[in-house]
């Protein structure tokens, strides 16, 4: 086993048994999870589960504004995106012709067996997911 190899299975042992996702830079989390790019012009949530500690698992939320960046551990491989927002930031959806407080769509690390990585509630948008790059990129189409 190299160096790398090693420290990164002891990062992973204290993830996993002390529950310090949130505690890990974007640096570290982006060698195991994707980077999600909110390309869309709109605020969206990018929620996902976590395990904690004893192998509970806590849906973690985050807002992601346009054009910003964010990297967030998931126990599952899965994410999802919502519109449950703030008033202001929702104003922004309905202004732009969407309902606000639903699912606009999911997408996951790994392809399913038809070989998709997302599936999108809202027809109107879509998740460009790079498998090679690692990021999943969120678009208005």
């Amino acid at each position: 086993m190299t160096e790398e190899f090693n420290a990164d299975q002891e990062v992973w042992k204290q993830i996993l048994f002390n529950g310090l996702m949130e505690e890990l830079p974007n640096a570290m989390l982006a060698k195991r999870f994707p980077t999600f790019i909110n390309k869309s012009g709109l605020p969206v949530n990018l929620e996902t589960w976590q395990t904690k500690c004893f192998g509970m698992e806590e849906m973690e939320i985050r807002l992601v504004l346009p054009g910003k960046k964010v990297v967030l551990a998931s126990s599952t491989g899965e994410w999802y995106l919502n519109t449950y927002l703030d008033y202001k930031l929702a104003e922004q959806w309905t202004k732009a012709g969407y309902r606000t407080g639903d699912s606009v769509g999911k997408f996951r690390d790994r392809p399913s067996a038809s070989g998709d990585y997302s599936w999108m509630d809202e027809e109107s948008f879509d998740i460009v997911y790079d498998a090679k790059k690692r990021t999943a990129t969120f678009i208005r189409l």
